[in-house]
């Protein structure tokens, strides 16, 4: 009787590391930097935390952001897949973008002169990632104007020596939607100004 505890005693334990194994294995596929620190996506903001563009613009991830499954956590200028590069969708207007950037260092090119990384939107340069102690998070918000399908683009200018960065996610807050008429709205709208021209049409008749 006692040998069959200790069997299922085994058993149980060799269960629990297997499990335990799994839950850790599943945790590193996902890609979360092994950081528990990352910081959280805002909540209703539109993001991305997987790739989903490339430098050619073929919609083809080349696994330079995010936190999915062969993510690169770091991004060199010299790499062949720099800049980074990705996009949010979104209702469009005016918005904050977000970005969780990793290890822009703030003492790189030289004394109190940060990592020179530049973010532009849809073209157009929007300002720099914020720049913090070596191997840490930075949260940096700019202003822009969403259009719905908006392209970001990370570019790392002025590499100090061994410069490199790495982004997890990209977020798009609005704060001012874009109004678009509804298509029924339309026609109601039109309708309705059809029928006061109509009536308008008879009352000049009636007078008449």
């Amino acid at each position: 009787m006692r040998k069959h505890w200790l069997r299922r005693a085994l058993l149980a334990v060799c269960m629990l590391f297997l499990v335990s194994g799994g839950v850790a294995l599943a945790q590193d596929v996902e890609g979360n930097w092994n950081d528990a620190t990352m910081p959280a996506i805002p909540p209703g903001a539109y993001h991305t935390n997987i790739d989903n563009e490339d430098n050619a613009g073929s919609g083809h991830p080349d696994k330079d952001m995010g936190v999915g499954p062969g993510a690169q956590q770091y991004i060199c200028p010299e790499d062949e897949i720099h800049p980074v590069e990705f996009r949010i969708s979104s209702p469009g207007g005016q918005a904050n973008l977000i970005i969780a950037a990793w290890d822009i260092d703030d003492e790189t090119i030289g004394p109190g002169i940060p990592e020179d990384v530049r973010v532009r939107f849809n073209g157009a340069y929007v300002g720099n990632l914020e720049a913090a102690p070596s191997e840490s998070w930075t949260v940096t918000t700019l202003p822009v104007t969403a259009t719905g399908n908006d392209l970001v683009k990370v570019t790392m200018a002025g590499p100090g020596e061994g410069g490199c960065f790495g982004i997890a996610w990209g977020a798009v807050e609005i704060t001012e939607e874009e109004f678009v008429p509804e298509p029924g709205s339309i026609l109601l709208l039109g309708s309705g100004l059809v029928g006061l021209a109509g009536y308008a049409t008879l009352r000049l008749r009636t007078r008449e």
